[in-house]
């Protein structure tokens, strides 16, 4: 008896559904990484770098091979500035003479989350989802 998986419609939509929602858990990190970048901006009075960093995870919608690059570029912008930020907050630190060690432990933890968001473009989900599609340009279809 052949123990090959028939390509039947079922079949089809059950793998095409478990690819969906693999990606969309593989992008979750992607997601919160961006929302504490624009919680970051928003309360420093830059709202429009807030409403940017707020919709960039809307690039993970197209199913194009420039995504994964493109969102890594701002995750990667994203960590520079959580770095900008820890530096700067140190600096304040030692100005008041306070202990800046959980400070510099936190900020840590929030870039190295950062970075590591956009590993999951290496998963092999993530990259069937954003190889080049000639006519399925959309991870959501009506």
């Amino acid at each position: 008896m052949n123990h090959i998986e028939k390509q039947t419609l079922p079949n089809i939509i059950h793998n095409f559904s478990r690819i969906r929602f693999m990606a969309i858990l593989y992008s979750i990190p992607i997601f919160l990484s961006s929302l504490l970048i624009t919680a970051h901006f928003y309360r420093n009075g830059a709202t429009i770098v807030a409403l940017f960093c707020l919709v960039s995870p809307a690039l993970l919608l197209l199913r194009r091979s420039w995504v994964p690059k493109l969102s890594t570029c701002l995750l990667l912008l994203f960590s520079l500035e959580w770095i900008r930020t820890t530096v700067i907050f140190v600096e304040q630190y030692k100005l008041y003479g306070k202990s800046y060690e959980k400070l510099v432990t936190i900020m840590a933890l929030v870039i190295l989350f950062t970075l590591f968001s956009a590993i999951v473009f290496r998963a092999g989900v993530m990259r069937e989802t954003y190889r080049d599609h000639d006519d399925d340009y959309l991870v959501i279809r009506r």
